[in-house]
């Protein structure tokens, strides 16, 4: 039964690994999107496009 249980342990924290990995991946993507929002706000897109 120990083993079970410390099967479900450890299953719940790789899971909590990795939703914690793709939380942060998700807020680096936020932060370069508003990177890129800022950096398009001060230099206009036609100078990308050209």
């Amino acid at each position: 039964m120990s083993q079970i249980t410390g099967f479900f342990s450890e299953l719940k924290t790789s899971f909590d690994n990795l939703s914690q990995s793709i939380q942060s991946f998700l807020n680096t993507i936020e932060a370069i999107r508003s990177f890129l929002k800022i950096l398009f706000s001060i230099i206009p897109l036609d100078l990308f496009l050209v």
